[in-house]
């Protein structure tokens, strides 16, 4: 799915590379579910349609986070939040609550990451985003990892996988 996306198979590795420190202590059922999740949910959440009014400042946003610029990127998550809410635009929405989530969860801030990933899950499965919703699922569940709550990440990762194998 990478050429689909736009993102090399490069950037796809190190996106999953970066989760095998994580995988260490955890029972090899629910890694592999969580690797099948995790591998789908960059692509699903970044191959943003066109059509989006705010592509420009979501892919600013993104760049900014992996740059690890935190404050600008939680700057311009907030400006998407606050844009497509006015807008109607509920996946626009979900992406921007999810960037808020990572943002949070990046800074250790794991309640306020909670917050906006079960805010985002909600409304993406609402409005039938299952790919976004897929995604939002994955961050939960490695959050209930890195916070040793297995028995929490197990079934979030089984309902990614589900809701990603539907799209």
């Amino acid at each position: 799915r990478g050429n689909q996306t736009g993102f090399s198979k490069s950037t796809i590795r190190a996106t999953l590379g970066g989760l095998t420190g994580m995988f260490q202590r955890v029972p090899g059922k629910l890694v592999l579910a969580l690797l099948c999740a995790a591998a789908i949910a960059p692509c699903l959440l970044l191959s943003q349609p066109s059509a989006s009014p705010n592509k420009s400042i979501i892919e600013e946003a993104y760049a900014a986070f992996g740059r690890n610029q935190l404050d600008q990127a939680e700057r311009l998550f907030r400006d998407v939040l606050d844009s497509s809410i006015k807008q109607g635009v509920p996946r626009d929405t979900v992406i921007a609550r999810s960037g808020l989530g990572a943002i949070s969860a990046r800074k250790y801030q794991y309640r306020e990451a909670f917050r906006h990933w079960t805010s985002a899950r909600d409304l993406a499965i609402n409005h039938g985003l299952k790919g976004e919703a897929a995604a939002v699922l994955t961050n939960l569940a490695s959050v209930h990892i890195q916070l040793n709550n297995l028995n929490a990440a197990e079934p979030l990762t089984l309902q990614a996988i589900e809701l990603a194998a539907d799209i």
